[in-house]
């Protein structure tokens, strides 16, 4: 959050969608940077592992937020510029909006009007067609080679593939263009070499409570037909209130228990302590997101659930 208040990103003049865009890419990217995530920053972005380089440590690594480039006598500011070793990613992150183009007179030829063209125009261009850019920039264009990056939410995968692939067509052939996705950081930081670290387990909130958190499936543990049979009535009733225009019901301390019980493996008829996290979010009123299991798990039997689903009892 801090470089978009530097860079006066959240003005309330700004539209919401924008200022929460702006919001996202700064408090993400900014945390990496600021705890020297850079193995993952560029295991996410497609840069890893990391080439080598013959300068200094600290000089292949830098990163300017929000750089006021120049393309065509245009203003062109990329959401993130990262050196990473000899490569310079451009970075251009988009949250609930698609590309921002701008309108160009020739209808011949809207290319020169696409986004991901005008920043690519405005890092290659020669220094003697444009104005200067800071020293660090500079040197970053000088000494790296290029990687446009487009991270997009894998909520809305489609449009973004087509704008990549319309931003490809007018890129040159040379060029290179990736598509990432948020959540494929989330996937990232459910390495269990970051289950200790502080920032991995706030960025990876801060991901879930923005919407670009992963589910990846319950593997193949099974809860005893007790809790199933448990959280199938919770389930009936909160559609139930809901239909009645109440709010939703929140689980009540026996179903929050045997929930526990069925993730921590104290019960030796379901999983045996194996989960690797559980977020008991209430989404709706009544679904439960994010199971993750880290290992083999106890069956404890498909015969059981569906009779709990047919008739909703555990005899």
């Amino acid at each position: 959050m801090l470089q978009a208040l530097l860079h006066r990103k959240l003005n309330e003049l700004e539209p919401e969608p924008q200022r929460k865009e702006d919001a996202l890419t700064s408090t993400v990217f900014g945390m990496l940077v600021y705890v020297e995530a850079w193995k993952t920053l560029a295991e996410w972005l497609g840069e890893y592992p990391l080439a080598p380089s013959t300068g200094h440590k600290d000089s292949f690594r830098g990163y300017w937020f929000w750089p006021r480039l120049e393309s065509a006598g245009r203003v062109v500011e990329p959401d993130v510029l990262l050196r990473v070793g000899e490569t310079l990613l451009v970075v251009e992150a988009k949250y609930r909006s698609g590309r921002h183009d701008v309108v160009v007179h020739d209808e011949t030829d809207k290319s020169e009007g696409d986004q991901i063209l005008r920043q690519y125009n405005a890092i290659t261009v020669s220094r003697a067609s444009r104005r200067s850019y800071s020293e660090e920039i500079e040197h970053a264009l000088k000494k790296c080679c290029l990687v446009q990056v487009l991270v997009v939410d894998e909520r809305r995968i489609r449009r973004a593939r087509r704008e990549y692939q319309e931003s490809r067509k007018h890129l040159p052939a040379e060029a290179t263009f990736r598509l990432v996705t948020w959540q494929n950081l989330d996937r990232l930081l459910q390495k269990p070499n970051f289950s200790k670290q502080n920032w991995a387990r706030e960025l990876r909130c801060y991901l879930q409570l923005s919407g670009l958190d992963t589910f990846d499936g319950i593997g193949r543990s099974f809860p005893t037909s007790r809790t199933v049979a448990l959280l199938w009535k919770w389930q009936a009733r909160s559609v139930s209130l809901r239909a009645r225009g109440n709010w939703p019901e929140f689980p009540d301390r026996r179903l929050l228990a045997e929930l526990g019980r069925w993730t921590s493996g104290s019960d030796s008829s379901v999983t045996r302590g194996l989960f690797e996290t559980v977020y008991s979010d209430i989404v709706d009123g009544n679904r439960l997101l994010s199971w993750r299991i880290s290992s083999e798990t106890e069956r404890s039997g498909i015969d059981d659930f569906q009779s709990i689903k047919e008739d909703g009892t555990d005899e």
